[in-house]
């Protein structure tokens, strides 16, 4: 393991309460949770969930999936750091670079069903 600080989404959220120079209970109030809850995440025994993110987003004009990406980093970095998956064999071997999937056949009653149905909808309008 390493001694390296991740960013945890509740460092972000303090520096945007400092910046505006709100407290977490305010700050809970404006959410509609507890302070125990903001405090949680603020200090690293909490994540940010799906409704925490959609309150946060609405509280300073973000996006939900903003605050689900950074928390979901976080998660992702702290468990490669502790994670050990050296013994875990692939099942398959990786695609090379210049894979493509196949193509399937075009399919001739695929392209009459087709078309149609633009005719069909060609006549009702």
């Amino acid at each position: 393991m390493c001694d390296i600080k991740f960013i945890h989404p509740g460092d972000h959220l303090e520096e945007f309460l400092e910046d505006l120079n709100i407290t977490q209970s305010q700050f809970a109030c404006v959410l509609g949770v507890t302070p125990y809850r903001v405090s949680q995440i603020m200090n690293r025994h909490a994540p940010i969930t799906a409704d925490i993110a959609l309150r946060i987003a609405k509280a300073f004009s973000t996006d939900a999936e903003m605050w689900l990406n950074l928390q979901q980093m976080y998660d992702l970095e702290v468990a490669r750091a502790t994670v050990d998956v050296s013994n875990i064999e692939p099942l398959y071997e990786p695609l090379p670079d210049n894979w493509t999937p196949p193509l399937e056949p075009e399919r001739p009653e695929h392209a009459e069903q087709c078309q149609e149905l633009a005719s069909t909808a060609a006549t009702r309008t």
